[in-house]
């Protein structure tokens, strides 16, 4: 007769759910780790795609002006902009405006500009603040804030650029 030691028979049922519990227990570490990392991406991906938006619009807005000969901001969500471009230029007639939570820029030769595609989604006014663009009472200075909304915090981009050449511009300044 032949007689099987314990160590010959195998794994018992139970030693098999005890492995089969902790390896799901594990998977489902690993997979919590991988969603929480890609969700971090994702909103690092996102504030940085805002936050290079934003930038682009400062720079652009700063650009405009500091070439300005004079400003005009009709309304809180508009700025319009006369350069030193000569008349037929491109860049003569810049205007930025905010509208259903869009940004738009547009420039031309003359004030009749294109209507342009947005040129930044998900635009909000900044906590607490009720313009996005506000014109200095000598009208030789702007100060702009915009909020870019994330998947994260928004992303906030503001600033006040004066006009370069402070000697007056035409008037009236968009004509």
């Amino acid at each position: 007769m032949i007689r099987h030691s314990r160590t010959d028979e195998g794994l018992s049922l139970i030693e098999l759910i005890v492995v089969v519990l902790l390896l799901g227990i594990l998977g489902s570490g690993i997979a919590l780790i991988f969603t929480n990392s890609w969700r971090a991406q994702n909103e690092v991906t996102t504030t940085t795609q805002a936050t290079n938006r934003g930038q682009l619009i400062g720079q652009t807005i700063e650009r405009a002006v500091r070439n300005g000969v004079c400003l005009d901001v009709p309304d809180a969500n508009t700025l319009r902009v006369q350069t030193v471009y000569p008349a037929g230029d491109s860049r003569r007639y810049q205007k930025f405006w905010i509208a259903s939570g869009n940004a738009y820029m547009a420039r031309g030769a003359t004030t009749s500009l294109p209507s342009p595609g947005p040129w930044a989604e998900r635009v909000v006014l900044v906590a607490g603040s009720s313009q996005f663009f506000k014109l200095s009472p000598d009208k030789k200075t702007v100060t702009y804030a915009i909020s870019l909304q994330t998947d994260a915090a928004p992303v906030t981009i503001s600033g006040s650029v004066s006009l370069r050449d402070n000697s007056g511009g035409p008037t009236p300044c968009w004509s």
